[in-house]
């Protein structure tokens, strides 16, 4: 399996920064609330998609920050549950980012 995404170094950014950027490009679809940890941490402190392999093994570079892959993952999701192709979006989107 690959990851392909913004890159580790230069673009980490914590789940809640994500949350309100997916709130901002998916209004009243998106919701979320911060709540204090009573138990103990289940999940890891740092979580990242690492697209080192795509990398390597594609000679592939990320084109989109974290927050334009945000935007466009939950511009995908919003025009496709909308009831248009999946197809035809990934390439429009694969076209918009290619030409820039």
């Amino acid at each position: 399996a690959w990851n392909f995404g913004p890159a580790q170094e230069r673009d980490a950014v914590r789940v809640d920064q994500i949350c309100r950027w997916a709130s901002e490009a998916w209004p009243g679809r998106f919701e979320w609330r911060l709540e204090a940890d009573r138990v103990g941490a289940l999940e890891s402190g740092l979580l990242m998609l690492d697209p080192s392999k795509a990398m390597r093994d594609f000679d592939w570079a990320p084109q989109l920050n974290a927050r334009q892959a945000v935007a466009t993952t939950f511009d995908w999701y919003a025009r496709v549950l909308a009831g248009e192709d999946p197809r035809s979006v990934c390439n429009e989107h694969l076209s918009r980012w290619l030409s820039e």
